[in-house]
């Protein structure tokens, strides 16, 4: 089974979500105490040795 933090991007590579945690407070009461949690998919090639070339003409 895949774990739940994982998301398929193409059929051979599972690409895991970095987390992304925001964490404040607000003026006032001190019990008031706020975390946004987001996620999205990591940009990056599932092969580190291969790179992808640009040219601009």
């Amino acid at each position: 089974m895949v774990p739940f933090r994982m998301r398929r991007r193409c059929p051979k590579v599972w690409w895991p979500l970095p987390v992304i945690r925001k964490h404040w407070l607000t003026v006032g009461d001190p019990a008031r105490e706020f975390t946004m949690t987001q996620s999205a998919p990591l940009m990056v090639l599932p092969d580190p040795d291969e790179f992808v070339v640009v040219q601009v003409k």
